[in-house]
């Protein structure tokens, strides 16, 4: 990734990158077309929640992606996702409350 880039475009990137990892051509197909809402998502959860997320686990996993480590990068993938998945329910609560 790029020195200097914005951190929600860092993650995008990130995910490119992951994708673009597999060699799996559906893969790169279906991050083709939500790349745009992964975008805007990924800069409301900038602004909502900071960008510690994806610096916390995002060289963890590549790491772990190097190492050819499949099954600690999905331990780390599933905890990032359920430390996100926790943010948005407590953010979504204090909203509906």
């Amino acid at each position: 990734m790029r020195i200097g880039m914005l951190p929600n475009l860092q993650d995008v990137e990130f995910h490119f990158l992951l994708a673009k990892s597999t060699k799996n051509s559906v893969m790169l197909k279906v991050y083709t077309v939500i790349k745009e809402i992964l975008l805007t998502e990924q800069t409301k959860q900038h602004t909502m929640f900071g960008p510690s997320g994806g610096q916390i686990y995002h060289p963890l996993i590549f790491k772990a992606v190097k190492d050819r480590d499949g099954e600690q990068a999905a331990r780390i993938m599933e905890e990032h996702l359920d430390k996100s998945i926790q943010k948005l329910k407590a953010a979504w609560s204090k909203e509906t409350n």
